[in-house]
């Protein structure tokens, strides 16, 4: 699941602790505001046309659930009006660099899976690379969009975008970052021969041309509203080292990113340098580790004994850990992910709907909020969070009836139950085993099956698993792309999933993923969702509100709605 100009490093709280919590009204409006970035700045200058920051909420002695809020207002499409170039920039000074042998260590739950960045679909391997690699456009902690790579765009027409390189953009070695290495990189993402995961995330792209070294023309399939929002997620590689190395410069590439690539210790450790020559300065540390912690004890330990600085994606259980430490901030914001379970829909008896409505009648989701999420997320009837556009509120999904559940099964021949196993990440493994708890009410006996995060991504993107607990983030806050990755035929050659698809539903997800008109799309989006709602293909659960950690002395660390780390700018007193 980019948002925030809002300040959120204010107020400290008694022993040493500092909440920051994102509102949802703020996110809504970030969120809402997020196309006009797109379609409106696209056609200013960038990065200079950003929104004023806005006052940070007060903190809070504990987070509490916000109701839903409706969905973001439609969004007008983009005008062709031509950016005004900006100054070329001057060439970088030598600058200060960060404290010499000043280091911060960031705990994620899982290792990075590759250096390749075409070739994965994690978040956490995107926070590392996103700090080796630069990208085109990039969007800011408030989500909205600006240069980066591309110092100014225009939109020439509804398919049609043209960017403007920085100048001052190097290669770690010192060569210049040039628009024939964006088409280098698209084009290679984009080959067939290559299969690459993230090759989805760019399918809009039909054609890149590089006009000359400053310039490069992207041209889409068809009108998408959300092209630059998906370019913000491409790393861009230098194209002469890629050819002349092959797969051999992902060993040790180099980037155009704020830190250089180091060392890579495969369970263990990825150690990345400041980059003092980085367009944007140098990063505020001079050396950067992630660590792969998986066991939320593990993890706590670590940030409370000082062998780590920041801590993302703690588990709610460890709140009150965390506030009652002095040395601890407890960081907030609500996500743009949401939790479900996937229903492998060949797996009998999960191929019959009755079945997977009744598996969602049975989950009390209220119930395992309060109990195990301390309250830190909001229930969900369909796969949208609120904010996300094409969410309807109108769509209640299923309520908690275990009676109900039961003469769903037994309506659908399975009245005494049946066994399956649940595939879940370490993080997620006390909610599955809640919901598996749940589910023994009406018959239903689970296996709790605790994988290392790849392994279920592969295994899930093959279509073998017969239920699973995942989450899902959508940064873009747009129904269409909820709808497209998870429930469009299209999709299935790569992601088996749930093997879900219904062919009506393809040609309504293909006509709102392609159309400006936004009243249409809203409505369009609104009748998928109740769709999917109705055949139930996920159990679906809840829209977490995210909670990281760090030592009181790190300073600049925001947590983000969409859950991705950008840390050149944090720093350590």
């Amino acid at each position: 699941m980019d948002t925030r100009n809002i300040d959120l490093h204010s107020s400290p709280r008694s022993g040493g602790t500092e909440w920051r919590r994102l509102s949802r009204r703020d996110l809504l409006r970030a969120t809402g505001g997020l196309v006009a970035t797109v379609t409106l700045g696209a056609c200013t200058q960038t990065p200079a046309a950003q929104a004023p920051a806005t006052a940070a909420p007060k903190p809070t002695d504990a987070p509490k659930p916000v109701a839903p809020t409706t969905a973001p207002a439609a969004v007008a499409a983009p005008t062709a009006v031509s950016a005004a170039p900006t100054a070329a920039p001057a060439a970088p000074k030598p600058a200060a660099g960060p404290p010499a042998r000043s280091q911060l260590i960031v705990a994620q739950t899982a290792d990075m899976v590759t250096l390749d960045p075409p070739m994965y679909r994690a978040r956490q391997t995107q926070n590392i690379h996103q700090m080796i690699y630069d990208t085109l456009v990039h969007r800011t902690d408030d989500l909205k969009l600006q240069g980066r790579l591309a110092e100014s765009w225009e939109v020439v027409d509804d398919k049609t975008f043209r960017f403007k390189m920085r100048a001052n953009a190097q290669w770690q070695d010192g060569k210049p970052v040039t628009a024939r290495d964006v088409k280098f990189s698209y084009d290679r993402t984009l080959d067939p021969a290559l299969k690459a995961p993230r090759a989805g995330l760019l399918d809009m792209v039909s054609s890149t041309e590089a006009v000359d070294d400053s310039t490069v023309v992207i041209r889409t399939v068809q009108p998408d509203p959300l092209t630059l929002v998906f370019l913000n997620y491409h790393a861009i590689t230098p194209m002469d080292a890629v050819k002349a190395q092959g797969e051999s410069f992902f060993q040790k590439p180099i980037g155009a990113g704020p830190f250089t690539f180091e060392e890579w210790r495969k369970g263990e450790r990825v150690v990345l340098k400041a980059n003092l020559s980085y367009w944007d300065g140098p990063p505020g540390v001079e050396t950067l580790i992630f660590r792969p912690i998986a066991d939320s004890s593990a993890l706590l330990a670590e940030l409370e004994s000082g062998g780590i600085d920041i801590a993302a994606e703690v588990p709610p259980s460890s709140l009150s850990q965390i506030k009652g430490n002095p040395n601890l901030q407890a960081l907030t914001a609500p996500s743009t992910t949401v939790h479900y379970i996937g229903l492998n829909n060949r797996t009998k008896p999960l191929d019959n709907v009755l079945v997977r409505r009744a598996l969602n009648q049975a989950i009390d989701k209220n119930a395992i909020i309060s109990s195990v999420m301390a309250g830190l997320a909001v229930p969900v009837p369909g796969p949208l969070f609120p904010e996300a556009r094409g969410y309807d509120p109108s769509v209640t999904g299923y309520a908690f009836n275990v009676a109900q559940a039961k003469a769903l099964l037994k309506e659908a021949g399975v009245e005494n139950g049946f066994s399956l196993t649940l595939d879940t990440t370490a993080p997620n493994k006390e909610l599955s085993e809640a919901i598996a708890g749940q589910l023994k009410q009406i018959g239903v006996n689970l296996s709790v099956n605790v994988m290392e995060l790849g392994v279920l991504t592969t295994k899930i993107n093959q279509g073998q698993s017969d239920m699973y607990h995942n989450v899902w983030g959508d940064s873009a806050a747009d129904g269409g792309v909820t709808f497209y990755r998870h429930f469009s035929g299209a999709q299935r050659a790569t992601f088996k999933d749930t093997w879900y698809s219904r062919p009506e539903l393809d040609t309504q997800i293909d006509q709102a993923r392609f159309t400006f008109d936004f009243e249409k799309r809203r409505q369009l989006l609104v009748a998928i969702q109740k769709t999917i709602v109705e055949d139930a293909p996920w159990i679906f659960l809840w829209q977490p509100t995210s909670l990281a950690a760090a030592r009181s002395n790190v300073k600049g660390f925001v947590p983000r709605a969409d859950g991705y780390m950008f840390l050149n700018k944090v720093t350590k007193a």
